[in-house]
């Protein structure tokens, strides 16, 4: 068994926030957690570009998001981020993602939630995709025609290590609950680079 720690939402102004989170981050890590996990809501911070931030000020101690809603971006804008993150955490992103809740997405967004479980897998779709376009021999180009996207986009960006995605149930999907979660493909390594240490 491993123990994690969850880190924010945090009231209080930006500025405020982002000190607390970089001590927190730090007590995580002296006290030997191995994880440590960032909420994404819907009046907070960023969650990806946090794991980022928190990545610049650790060596250890491997970060997750808790959980990405996927309506709120393109699945290439996704994966990029994404690949960003892991790089500057020298690999150390765990991914978590989700179809999120029809309050979230109809009512703050105002965005459709409709078939939300035939929407999270045409969007995993495009971001196996890019997996597969970043991976050794990949086609660096990520071409997908689904139910809900069309993307033909060149795509060159590989990964310093594989990348665990995590993936929550939304409302309407028969996805398992986002506390348990299911693993989901990793996006592969660039050509070369080892697994980290302690990698699942």
């Amino acid at each position: 068994m491993r123990i994690g720690v969850m880190i924010g939402p945090e009231r209080g102004d930006s500025v405020r926030k982002v000190t607390r989170l970089l001590e927190d981050i730090a007590r995580a890590e002296a006290a030997g957690i191995p994880t440590a996990w960032i909420p994404q809501i819907p009046n907070d911070l960023d969650a990806l570009l946090m794991v980022a931030l928190l990545g610049t000020r650790t060596e250890r101690i491997e970060l997750g998001t808790a959980v990405v809603p996927l309506q709120a971006q393109h699945p290439i804008a996704l994966a990029r981020q994404a690949l960003t993150a892991q790089a500057i955490t020298g690999g150390r992103l765990t991914l978590g993602l989700g179809p999120s809740h029809h309050w979230i997405v109809s009512d703050m967004l105002g965005l459709p939630y409709e078939r939300p479980a035939d929407y999270t897998r045409d969007y995993l779709e495009v971001l196996h995709a890019a997996w597969r376009a970043c991976g050794d021999g990949g086609p660096r180009s990520i071409d997908v025609e689904n139910g809900t996207f069309t993307v033909h986009n060149p795509f060159d960006v590989s990964s310093v290590a594989p990348l665990p995605v995590r993936g929550g149930r939304g409302e309407g999907t028969r996805q398992p609950h986002p506390r348990r979660g299911r693993d989901l493909p990793e996006l592969p390594a660039h050509p070369g680079v080892r697994r980290r240490a302690g990698h699942r």
